[in-house]
């Protein structure tokens, strides 16, 4: 519905990546796994991975405690995605779409070309009445939808995969781990 092509998927963390809140259920409380509803969030991670595989960048934009969504990623079992799999990220309590617009700057990549993707109904309309040229996309409530989430949405058709799309989530990467360095370097 948009003719600029999507290049970053934009991701809720509580009851998108995962069912529950991690803050409030812990890391053996959330639902993430080979059973339901677990599975339908493992199945969704999947699509994404595969996404982020062919050039996609994936980014992450939630209100919780940082420590929290990094034990997720390196210690749940059930998780498919891993840090490696995200180019940017705010993990914090501000305002979305600030935080958006933030991830915009860091990547260097035009609003227009995001996918945001939230389970809230808050924050949903909330960035279609901030920020407009965002696509967004709400996690449906029944946990058995969200894997036909991302095939039923013309927003991340793409016709041709190039050898540069492939390379541009791992330069990303690469640029993230710099700045982290360069950053605790001083």
């Amino acid at each position: 519905y948009k003719s600029t092509p999507v290049k970053c998927i934009v991701l809720d963390c509580d009851n998108t990546l995962w069912g529950g809140v991690i803050g409030e259920d812990g890391l053996n409380g959330i639902k993430l796994g080979e059973t339901y509803p677990g599975l339908c969030f493992q199945e969704f991670q999947r699509q994404l991975r595969d996404l982020n595989r062919v050039g996609f960048l994936l980014a992450l934009n939630s209100k919780n405690n940082e420590d929290d969504v990094r034990r997720v990623f390196e210690e749940h079992p059930g998780m498919v995605l891993k840090s490696e799999n995200i180019a940017a990220e705010r993990v914090n309590w501000q305002d979305k779409a600030a935080n958006l617009q933030e991830l915009a700057e860091e990547l260097n990549i035009g609003l227009d070309s995001f996918v945001f993707i939230d389970d809230s109904d808050f924050e949903v309309t909330y960035i279609r009445e901030q920020l407009p040229q965002v696509r967004v996309l709400q996690v449906p409530k029944q946990p058995w939808k969200l894997p036909g989430l991302l095939p039923a949405t013309r927003a991340i058709d793409k016709l041709a995969i190039t050898a540069e799309d492939r390379k541009k989530a791992k330069m990303y990467l690469e640029e993230r781990a710099r700045k982290s360095y360069k950053a605790e370097a001083g």
